[in-house]
């Protein structure tokens, strides 16, 4: 009996070595799945407010990234990826998620180090242009914001004699903690160097606008923003013995703190380009059609905007901009003749701190006459978490934070045949690609979490059929079924511990944590 009894904890202790070696490890599944979707912000001298840059880093903040990642709040996607699908998404694909779930179930094991990919190596000086053909920075500024907002305007030289066309632009926040949001304007009248040189601080303070008329938007930059690339074959006109103008809006209560904002660029090379142009099509000035924007305290508010093209456009992206009481945007387009609706972006859950310019997959046609459309919903009462006065003051129309706006951008080209073939992420023609692993995620509920006999399962549709897989911590597959319509499920021969469930179908993936008590 002894014997037998030995043999069964020897057998048992043989089969825990196993499963903890069949577990994902640092080295072999994970460190490639951070270094590529993570460490482009967690490194030193970016947003992030710690690096993943080593096993070490991921081990001592591997439960931080089992909740985000189970959340589903890094990376950071702000977009409804059942509404549209956009060119680089910072999604994790299924296969991702579970490796990194199960990885953190089985105590972070690092495995063999000699099998980790080499960390990215980012620019010293934290550029992600590493060799621009042109960079400009601000002199050394100290904010001036005491009690208001600044909106300080540093117009800078560019020092170009001819026409050049710009491929990639770059904005670098030279103090990220002050530095609400830049635009990039050229100015070719002389006017804003003028403004610039008769102020005796660096810069002139100017609210809204440059001050100069003619001035142009090139680009701009917010929380959460960073590298832009122009599509092949195209260029953002740089105009000879321009001068780029940096619009830089300071927070009140910045005051005495310093920045040193930089703009890095890189021309095209070859034919000239097709010019491409940035515009505020839909916005709270002229496409309004309830407004103005004024939402009393304890209350909530729908605003919507329209705008009619009036030519035959290209589009290339779309860049939602509001402030903390919005709550979300939907943007979407209406077809001339026709009246199909063409999402074009839906921000369910709005987060001023994540904001950005989404490229689309493919060039998008807009026809002469097609609408465009936004709707935003705003909440100013104490149920909004963001919401920056307590209690609610009365929120208006403004530059300032605790302000409200609702501007959306479009990047775009003049219309021509064949455009909307224009592919704007390489990657989508690699189906080995992580990108092209990507799914919609399913909207699937699951309760009671932690669970002791039996978990109700939702499903999105109840008449598709959807595989369920459950993983223990270590990564082995404990459970494997079909699926459909809504129904409890009996786990109560799963081991005390956490497993990992995936459900999915051709329409989409679900992934989450599951506790056994």
């Amino acid at each position: 009996m002894k014997k037998l009894s030995l043999f069964i904890l020897l057998a048992l202790s043989v089969a825990a070595v196993k499963a903890q070696q069949s577990a994902p490890t640092w080295s072999e599944d994970v460190a490639s799945i951070i270094f590529n979707k993570c460490s482009g912000c967690h490194h030193a001298g970016d947003i992030a407010p710690f690096p993943l840059m080593s096993y070490n880093d991921a081990y001592v903040y591997s439960s931080g990234i089992e909740d985000a990642v189970s959340a589903g709040t890094m990376p950071p996607w702000p977009p409804d990826v059942n509404y549209r699908r956009y060119a680089h998404e910072r999604l994790l694909s299924t296969n991702e998620k579970t490796k990194i779930l199960a990885w953190v179930a089985a105590g972070a094991p690092e495995g063999n180090p000699a099998n980790a990919p080499a960390p990215p190596v980012y620019s010293a000086t934290n550029w992600k242009i590493a060799n621009p053909d042109l960079t400009l920075k601000i002199a050394d500024y100290n904010s001036q914001a005491t009690s208001t907002d600044i909106y300080r305007c540093f117009a800078i030289p560019t020092g170009i004699n001819v026409d050049k066309y710009i491929s990639s632009i770059e904005v670098i926040p030279g103090n990220r903690s002050i530095v609400h949001h830049v635009l990039v304007y050229q100015d070719n009248s002389g006017a804003a160097l003028t403004l610039d040189n008769n102020d005796p601080l660096p810069g002139y303070t100017s609210f809204g606008g440059t001050g100069v008329g003619g001035s142009t938007l090139i680009t701009g930059w917010v929380p959460g923003g960073g590298l832009s690339n122009v599509p092949n074959g195209f260029g953002i006109k740089l105009k000879a013995n321009s001068a780029i103008i940096l619009q830089v809006h300071y927070p009140a209560g910045t005051a005495g703190q310093m920045d040193s904002t930089r703009i890095n660029l890189k021309f095209t090379t070859g034919p000239t380009p097709r010019e491409m142009f940035l515009a505020p099509a839909l916005n709270h000035s002229t496409s309004m059609i309830n407004g103005p924007i004024n939402i009393p305290a304890n209350s909530t508010r729908k605003y919507e905007e329209e705008y009619t093209i009036p030519a035959n456009i290209t589009g290339f992206s779309v860049a939602p901009h509001m402030h903390l009481i919005a709550r979300s945007m939907k943007v979407y387009a209406i077809s001339p003749g026709t009246l199909d609706t063409v999402p074009l972006i839906n921000i369910p859950n709005w987060d001023f701190h994540w904001q950005g310019s989404y490229s689309f997959q493919y060039a998008e046609k807009f026809p002469a006459g097609t609408k465009l459309r936004a709707e935003a919903f705003y909440d100013n009462t104490t149920n909004n978490p963001h919401n920056p006065s307590n209690p609610p003051q009365l929120v208006t129309v403004g530059e300032a934070t605790t302000d409200e706006m609702m501007i959306t951008y479009f990047s775009y080209a003049i219309y021509q045949a064949g455009d909307e073939n224009i592919l704007l992420d390489s990657s989508l023609l690699n189906p080995t690609s992580a990108q092209a692993q990507q799914a919609t995620e399913l909207n699937v509920k699951m309760h009671p979490n932690p669970v002791n006999h039996d978990v109700f399962i939702s499903l999105p549709n109840a008449n598709d059929t959807y595989s369920m897989s459950i993983y223990n911590s270590v990564g082995q597959m404990v459970l494997s079924r079909q699926i459909n319509g809504s129904n409890w499920y009996d786990v109560s021969a799963l081991n005390a511990g956490i497993y990992i469930v995936s459900i999915r179908n051709d329409k989409g993936f679900f992934t989450q944590k599951l506790v056994k008590n």
